[in-house]
């Protein structure tokens, strides 16, 4: 919730947790309004317990627990509470730290003269059925609330891959065929190079696609990152081949000089990329996978297309 009165924008959020508790399609809910809810929220609370007449009440109780063998005067406290029912209203704090912070933290935030609250809300599965039917609730409750997390995350970047993916990728084609003319000003080593980079990007998301390592917000953010790294490998083994002295072999010359530092690099990036293959969140387990898969693919790549580009094309002779 966003609003430019905190007070305003807690009760919103109140309401809202308060309906959520109660839906069926909804496991679980973590909101403010357990701990510190609104003042309205609370004013409302106080209005449908005094509507219950607990006052009368207490006596009946206190009678009840005789009845059944409990001695009354043990509830004395309790019954004096519900004959003189506070209305003590709760307040956030107005400068809190050490636990408090940390716990308001979670729920309370400021951005662009508004203050934001959050309910967080778990469901059971990623169900869309059952997404669209709370989605319709919250938007009954309140249209004006914001829905973000990391569900909703990854079901918008697939649309949005599905349809900008093309034309980014050719857009970024484009642009890298355009750097590596301007970096290596041969014709072959650029074709060359753009083969081993185009292999690398589906190969990769070839095999993630067969061992089952989806393409969503975080495994998406290390493609940029394998691209680089196979332009760096392909250009290394062009310069290796290019800097041979008279009369030796570029490509036996490019290999010997720059296989062993990009193979050294590419294990110790596949490692450490493996090492986020472990975790129990889904997101850095696949960010770590498809980084993995990339570094080895983007080697074996470069170290096989490379020499066999140039001898096909005529890049074995220096010249």
């Amino acid at each position: 919730m966003a609003d430019a009165d905190l007070d305003v924008a807690r009760a919103r959020a109140d309401r809202l947790a308060e309906r959520l508790a109660v839906e069926p399609d909804v496991e679980a809910i973590d909101a403010l309004a357990a701990t510190y809810p609104a003042r309205a929220t609370q004013e409302a609370r106080f209005d449908a317990r005094d509507a219950l007449d607990l006052p009368a009440r207490a006596d009946d109780l206190g009678r009840a627990l005789e009845e059944v063998g409990f001695a009354r005067a043990r509830f004395e406290d309790a019954l004096a509470h519900m004959r003189s029912a506070p209305r003590e209203v709760l307040e956030v704090p107005a400068a809190p730290d050490g636990p408090t912070r940390i716990l308001l933290a979670r729920y309370l935030g400021f951005d662009r003269g508004e203050h934001l609250v959050a309910v967080h809300v778990v469901l059971p599965d990623a169900d869309p059925a059952r997404i669209a039917r709370v989605d319709g609730v919250i938007a009954t409750v309140d249209p004006a609330a914001s829905l973000t997390g990391y569900g909703r995350l990854e079901l918008s970047l697939r649309e949005t891959l599905a349809r900008d993916l093309p034309r980014v990728g050719l857009a970024s084609a484009l642009l890298v065929v355009a750097l590596l003319a301007l970096s290596l000003r041969r014709a072959r080593e650029v074709v060359v190079a753009a083969v081993v980079v185009a292999v690398v990007v589906s190969g990769v998301l070839a095999l993630a696609t067969a061992v089952g390592v989806p393409l969503h917000a975080y495994s998406a953010l290390v493609l940029p990152v394998l691209l680089g790294i196979t332009v760096d490998e392909a250009t290394f083994l062009l310069h290796g081949a290019r800097s041979a002295p008279p009369g030796e072999d570029p490509i036996e010359h490019g290999l010997t000089a720059e296989a062993p530092p990009i193979t050294t690099t590419a294990l110790t990036t596949a490692g450490g990329f493996g090492a986020l293959a472990i975790c129990d969140f889904d997101g850095l387990a696949h960010l770590g996978a498809m980084g993995a898969f990339g570094s080895l693919v983007g080697l074996v790549a470069a170290v096989i297309l490379v020499p066999a580009g140039l001898r096909l094309l005529g890049g074995a002779r220096r010249g």
